[in-house]
């Protein structure tokens, strides 16, 4: 069995909330990056990003402008992905993963990714992976604001019992639950 945490959109806050929690528990995680969205308000800056992958942290694709992707024509896509990947590739990193904004996909778009990239998370399959795994459709547990620490444990506890890969998606990271 195998759990890891993902987190999408690089936002400051998982920075600022998560990033200290993980690394105090010696622990790393996957951050998917709009590659447009670094440095804007709200969002990790690239310094950000590199002291993460100095914790250790992957660092993933998550497209270049966050668009969802099946609405773009196949030239926008490719675009979208692969100046995701170049620009991330420009940082000194090195992405195999590719989480698709919105968890919205389509051949089209799966096709895209497979260019560039090893795998493929999206959003909404909900779910756990056992061996083997379909590398580009991965499934996730994700966590809202309505998702208990019981539920994360249960999750846990699950893929314990059942020698199950679980992924968990998280978001903004904010100090305190809004309902």
């Amino acid at each position: 069995p195998a759990v890891t945490f993902t987190f999408d959109d690089a936002w400051l806050s998982q920075y600022q909330n998560a990033a200290p929690v993980l690394k105090a528990a010696d622990q790393k995680a996957t951050l998917y990056v709009p590659t447009s969205l670094v440095g804007s308000e709200g969002y990790m800056s690239w310094l950000n990003i590199v002291d993460m992958v100095l914790d250790g942290w992957e660092i993933a694709g998550h497209s270049a402008t966050h668009a969802e992707l099946p609405l773009l024509t196949p030239e926008q896509i490719e675009q979208e992905v692969r100046e995701n990947f170049e620009v991330l590739e420009a940082h000194g990193l090195l992405p195999v993963s590719f989480a698709t904004p919105y968890g919205a996909y389509d051949p089209v778009v799966v096709a895209n990714i497979a260019s560039y990239f090893t795998s493929h998370r999206a959003f909404h399959n909900i779910g756990f992976n056992s061996w083997p795994y379909n590398e580009y459709l991965l499934y996730v547990q994700p966590v809202t604001n309505q998702t208990t620490p019981a539920q994360i444990e249960a999750w846990i506890q699950e893929a314990k019992a059942n020698n199950y890969w679980l992924i968990v998606v998280f978001h903004e990271i904010l100090p305190t639950v809004a309902a």
